[in-house]
C-alpha cells in the first residue's frame, strides 16, 4: 500500500510533454481538421429537433429515454476523477460530481511518474489508475486508487498485474469493468529512433508504431492482446459487465475511422479479425468525438461534432442502428467533445465543448441536464475524467 507518507516531496518539474501536451496539440488538430469533414452535416442536422443548449434542464422526452438503457436505479457518484486538475503537475484531481468543484489533488504514485489515464469502478472510491515514469522504459504501471468519504485519498495500491509495455495515451485508453475485476487498455509501443510531433503525433522513424489492445482478468491474471494495425485505439470503453469492449480506430492514430466492438472473449490475435465495425468512418465521431458502452454493452453512446454542434447519440451494438439523440450542444468551442458514463449506466457526463466549466451531466433515467461549473474560470479544461 502506498500512503501519502511514502511519498517523495519533492515536486516535479514539468511532466512529460505527451502525458498532457499532446493531447492538447490533439485537441488542436481536431478543430483544423473537423472543418474538411464534411460527410453527414445534413443527416446529423435533421436527427436534431430542436437544437440542444448547453446548460441545466430537459433533455430527450421521457418516451425515448429508454433506448439507452438498461441503466440500474443508482444515485450519482460523488467524485470526478480528473487526469489534468493542473497542467503545470502530473497528478489527478477529485472534483465534485455535483458542482465540479476541485476537491483534492493526487499525487504520483513515486518521483519521477505521472499519470497517463484513469477508469472507474462501481464503487464511487475505486479506481484504476496508470501511471509512466518521465525517463527510461516505456512502460506503464496500474494501481488500485481508494479514495475517503470526503474525497481524499486513502490509499494507492499497485495490482498485481505484470507492467504493460507501451504507452498508454491520455485520455480515454484505459476502462475498468463495474466489479473492477477487468481492465482493458490500449497501448502503444515506444522506438528507440528519431521522432516526428507533427500534430501531436508521435511517429517514431516517419512510421507509426503498431499498438495493441489489451484485457487483465485481475482475479485470475490472464492477459489477452489483440494486434492493431494503428499506432492506438482511442475512447476504448469497456462494458460495465466486461464481456464487450469498443473503441474508435481512429485516422489520428493510423487507423480507418470506424468505431468497432470486441467481445472480450474472443482469443488473442490480430484485432480485425474479431472486432465487428458499428459505425462507419465520416460521421464527426473519429477525429471530433469519443464513445461509451451501456452496462451490458448493448448500447454504445457516441459523442460527434460538426460545425461547432456537438450530438449525443445512442446507437445499438448489434447492428449500428440509431436508437436515439441524447442531446446536442450549439456554439462549441473545443474538440473533440468527450463522454463518459457511470458505470450505473445512468448519468453521462460530456465535457470538452467550451472554453469555461466542466460540462454537462445527464441523467439519462429523468432527462435532466445539469452544468458543472467547477471552482472558476480559471479552472483547466478536464484531460481526462471517469466517475
Amino acid at each position: 500500500m502506498i500512503t501519502n507518507e511514502d511519498r517523495h516531496g519533492d515536486s516535479l518539474a514539468d511532466p512529460l510533454p505527451s502525458a498532457c501536451g499532446s493531447r492538447r496539440r490533439l485537441k488542436a488538430w481536431l478543430v483544423g481538421a473537423s472543418a474538411v469533414m464534411v460527410v453527414g452535416i445534413a443527416v446529423t442536422a435533421w436527427l436534431i429537433a430542436p437544437w440542444g443548449q448547453q446548460g441545466s434542464g430537459r433533455g430527450t422526452p421521457a418516451s425515448d429515454r429508454g433506448r439507452f438503457g438498461p441503466y440500474s436505479a443508482a444515485a450519482p457518484p460523488p467524485f470526478l476523477l480528473d487526469l489534468n486538475f493542473d497542467s503545470t503537475s502530473p497528478g489527478l484531481g477529485v472534483l465534485s460530481a455535483t458542482t465540479g468543484r476541485l476537491i483534492a489533488t493526487i499525487a504520483p504514485p513515486k518521483k519521477g511518474f505521472f499519470y497517463r489515464d484513469t477508469a472507474a469502478t462501481s464503487d464511487s472510491r475505486t479506481f484504476i489508475v496508470a501511471a509512466e515514469a518521465q525517463a527510461g522504459a516505456c512502460d506503464t504501471w496500474l494501481y488500485r486508487l481508494q479514495l475517503t468519504g470526503q474525497g481524499r485519498e486513502a490509499a494507492l495500491t499497485p495490482l498485481r498485474v505484470p507492467k504493460i509495455s507501451g504507452r498508454i495515451l491520455p485520455t480515454s485508453d484505459l476502462s475498468a469493468s463495474a466489479d473492477g475485476r477487468m481492465v482493458a487498455y490500449s497501448a502503444t509501443p515506444c522506438s528507440g529512433g528519431p521522432v516526428s510531433t507533427s500534430n501531436g503525433m508521435v511517429t517514431p522513424n516517419g512510421h507509426h508504431p503498431s499498438g495493441v489492445v489489451g484485457v487483465i482478468d485481475l482475479l485470475t491474471g490472464r492477459v489477452t492482446i489483440w494486434r492493431l494495425k494503428s499506432e492506438s485505439a482511442f475512447s476504448l470503453t469497456l462494458s460495465p459487465n466486461g464481456q464487450m469492449l469498443g473503441f474508435i480506430n481512429t485516422v489520428i492514430y493510423g487507423g480507418d475511422g470506424t468505431v468497432r466492438t470486441l467481445p472480450t472473449s474472443a482469443p488473442s490475435g490480430p484485432i480485425a479479425r474479431s472486432a465487428h465495425v458499428i459505425l462507419p468512418a465520416g460521421i464527426h465521431v473519429d477525429v471530433n468525438g469519443s464513445v461509451a458502452m451501456n452496462p451490458d454493452g448493448t448500447v454504445m453512446l457516441a459523442c460527434s461534432e460538426a460545425s461547432h454542434t456537438a450530438t449525443l447519440a445512442a446507437y445499438d451494438v448489434t447492428s449500428g442502428r440509431l436508437l436515439g439523440v441524447v442531446h446536442a450542444w450549439r456554439h462549441v468551442d473545443v474538440a473533440p467533445c468527450e463522454v463518459s458514463v457511470t458505470p450505473s449506466g445512468r448519468y453521462v457526463l460530456v465535457y470538452n465543448l467550451s472554453l469555461t466549466g466542466i460540462g454537462t451531466r445527464i441523467d439519462l433515467a429523468t432527462g435532466q441536464l445539469t452544468d458543472l461549473v467547477g471552482s472558476s474560470g480559471h479552472q483547466p479544461q478536464p484531460l481526462g475524467v471517469s466517475w
